[in-house]
């Protein structure tokens, strides 16, 4: 007990000491001079008009590139395809869309297996959610008809037994 109060007077006492530092020095703002500050932001303007020109020169060189491609390469005719390469390619389509259904399908089970272990997962951590989910998947046996508020016989419903094996 002794030691920590020793420890704690300690770092107390240099925590002032670094206080009384810092105050004596001035801080930053005595350091730098406002004509100091004014140089500096005429330089950042400066800076940031040359960025903003050279911004502008290359969007510019960037068009004329583009420009100057698309004139040396005007698009030649090409040929018309052969039946045989048309059927070629609607059998790469037709495999290719048929693989696109099988990934989706994939996933989708993907995704329904890990929602299933996450539940389970949960589940187990949660006694009450797992008797919430017997009860939603439990199948039902009757269902209530009609509900009847009678004076002289009180209230009381009619079911439909709907599984008579289990009722």
């Amino acid at each position: 007990m002794d030691t920590l109060k020793i420890l704690l007077a300690a770092t107390v006492a240099l925590l002032i000491g670094a206080l009384a530092v810092a105050y004596k020095d001035g801080g930053p703002e005595k350091d730098t001079s406002k004509s100091e500050i004014a140089e500096l932001k005429l330089e950042f303007e400066k800076l940031r008009m040359e960025r903003d020109t050279l911004e502008q020169q290359r969007k510019l060189q960037a068009l004329q590139d583009a420009a100057a491609k698309s004139a040396a390469a005007a698009p030649a005719p090409a040929p018309a395809p052969s039946a045989a390469e048309n059927a070629a390619l609607q059998e790469q389509i037709a495999k290719l869309e048929a693989d696109k259904a099988k990934a989706e399908r994939n996933a989708e089970t993907a995704n329904n297996e890990a929602a299933f272990v996450g539940g389970q997962v949960l589940e187990h951590r949660d006694g009450e959610m797992r008797r919430a989910r017997m009860i939603k998947d439990a199948l039902p046996m009757a269902r209530i008809k009609e509900w009847v508020d009678d004076p002289q016989a009180g209230s009381f419903g009619v079911i439909e037994v709907l599984q008579e094996a289990s009722v």
